[in-house]
């Protein structure tokens, strides 16, 4: 075959971790499929943001209390400010506020080159792993409720071979392993980012073409190879799809 083959991270529930029937899918060991993080490493949205909060940003919370560990003191690294940092409440609000988020609307979506990258895009096999639709569960926010969206992933853990192998593990994935990112909003990502594009886990592709040369050698190899073979005309009208998300 192309050498395409998603994987899941299943991961152990943290003591926080508020299970749904209706979303969370569990193996015969126990362990929760992982779907957020760059390595889905974290198994709902709010595990998401109480990690976030501790790992990035330093902030404990009452689902987890204790400052990080600091290697070089030996010790916690505390501060002046009483623990849990964040309340319940706060938490609660990020989560509403995250899910609630309007997803980036198209733009140029009859532009006859947006629609021809498109069909290119498909052609060469992206959409193996970036698969344009997928249809939400149940949710107690009606709007949010069974509706088809257009992310562009599957959501899935893909061996992307050793340049983009960063050496750290998370959960079951491998360091070449990352979770398959979602491609909507991309055309915004230079206006977001102080008009230069940072992609990809460490920032370092500036545009799609470097991006395209990170997926030779793993399990994208086919599909960016098939880039390259394209004409100056089809990969500028890939990148034009691109940027109509």
């Amino acid at each position: 075959g192309d050498g395409v083959k998603g994987t899941v991270n299943y991961l152990e529930p943290e003591p926080y971790t508020i299970y749904n029937s209706g979303i969370h899918i569990i193996n015969s060991q126990g362990k929760y499929v992982g779907r957020f993080g760059k390595k889905a490493k974290e198994i709902t949205l709010q595990d998401q943001i109480v990690f976030a909060l501790l790992e990035d940003i330093g902030l404990t919370t009452d689902q987890e209390v204790e400052d990080l560990f600091n290697p070089q003191t030996g010790s916690l690294a505390t501060d002046d400010v009483a623990d849990p940092e964040i309340g319940s409440g706060t938490v609660d609000n990020l989560l509403f506020y995250l899910r609630t988020l309007k997803a980036p609307t198209r733009r140029n979506e009859t532009d006859a080159d947006v629609i021809s990258g498109e069909a290119l895009f498909e052609q060469i096999g992206c959409i193996k792993c970036h698969i344009p639709s997928i249809t939400t569960a149940k949710s107690d926010i009606e709007v949010l409720s069974e509706v088809e969206i257009h992310p562009y992933t599957d959501l899935l853990l893909h061996d992307m071979g050793t340049v983009l192998d960063d050496g750290f593990p998370e959960g079951n994935a491998k360091g070449s392993q990352w979770r398959t990112p979602p491609l909507w909003g991309l055309g915004l990502a230079a206006e977001s980012q102080g008009g230069t594009m940072y992609l990809l886990h460490h920032g370092q592709a500036s545009d799609v073409n470097d991006v395209m040369s990170y997926h030779l050698g793993g399990e994208a190899n086919s599909a960016a190879s098939g880039y390259f073979e394209l004409s100056s005309s089809e990969k500028d009208q890939i990148i034009k799809f691109l940027m109509s998300l």
